[in-house]
Order: structure tokens, then sequence, then C-alpha cells
């Protein structure tokens, strides 16, 4: 398992993550989904699942919900160029968060730009996993704001020739890196 953080190495230690790979000091998910330094290299063919728990208020988007959607965006971008690179669309991505802010963001929109459709959704176990930071305050009642896991699958586009496509991606990758 590979976990990456923005923390800075060593601020965590518990001995449950024995045979996790933590990835330190890594502010945005492009740094490990195309990443250029040795230390956030992922060996993407072993990858089996990308779980994401997008925390807004650490990349600094707080209530700016522009730059929220523009987060999600980019990261749906930069996963679909890598798993479509790699040849990896059975690779499913679990997107964990307040199922009001995947509402405002439109965030089954965004993920549909790069080729992602939802597949289903679930609701996030706190007891079990910790409780996740992302929380919107509701002041209606009527409207419940809960932590929700939803999964998306990539499916490539049909109508592009697909060694000319592989081989494009395949040049944006090796651009990048």
């Amino acid at each position: 398992m590979v976990a990456t953080t923005s923390l800075p190495e060593s601020s965590i230690f518990d001995q449950s993550l024995t045979g996790v790979k933590i990835m330190w000091g890594l502010h945005h998910p492009y740094q490990t989904i195309i990443g250029k330094s040795v230390e956030s290299q992922v060996l993407w063919k072993s990858v089996k699942c990308v779980l994401w728990f997008p925390d807004f208020e650490i990349y600094g988007y707080g209530k700016n919900l522009e730059g929220q959607r523009s987060f999600v965006k980019n990261f749906f971008e930069y996963l679909a160029i890598r798993l479509l690179g790699d040849e990896l669309s059975e690779v499913p991505l679990i997107l964990t968060m307040n199922n009001l802010r995947f509402s405002q963001l439109q965030v089954e929109k965004l993920g549909r730009s790069s080729f992602f459709f939802l597949s289903g959704s679930f609701p996030f176990d706190e007891q079990s996993f910790g409780k996740l930071s992302d929380a919107i305050p509701t002041k209606n009642p009527m409207v419940v704001s809960k932590p929700i896991s939803y999964v998306f699958r990539i499916y490539p586009p049909a109508d592009v020739a697909s060694d000319d496509f592989q081989a494009e991606i395949q040049k944006c990758l090796s651009d990048v890196q």
C-alpha cells in the first residue's frame, strides 16, 4: 500500500502502518500521479485501487468553490492521463468527501469530462476509519451533511483509434516526466 501526505516526514508514527510506503511532503496530487522526482513515483502497474480524500483547507481553497472545483477537475485530468497512459482502465477511484460538497462542486460532471463515470456510492464509516475532516455545517435540519465514498471508473473514449491514442498519452506522460 502507498499513502501520500502533505505532512513533513516523521510527523506520524503508528506501528499499524508497517508495510505502508508513505510519501511525505506531497502537497498536490499531480506530484504523485505524474511525479518527476524519484521520491514521488508510484509503481502504477501494481496499483489496484486509488483512494482520494481531498482536504481543501490544506490546499488553501477553504470556502473558494471555484478553486475547489478546479482542484478536483485537475485531479481527474491527471489521473485520466496516468490510467489511460498505463492502460489501467480497470483501476477504480474511490473519492471520499462530504455529500453536500460533492453536489456543490458537481463532481460527477467534472469526472465525466475526463472519462470517469460514477458507478456507485456508499456511506463512509467514520467509526471504523476515523472522522473525515471534510464537514459542511447546514442550517436546514432537513439536509443531511455526511461523508460518502463515491466509486468512479474510467472508460476510454471509443471513437479514438487505440494505438494512436495510447501513443499520444504516452508522449504526454514522457514530456511531463
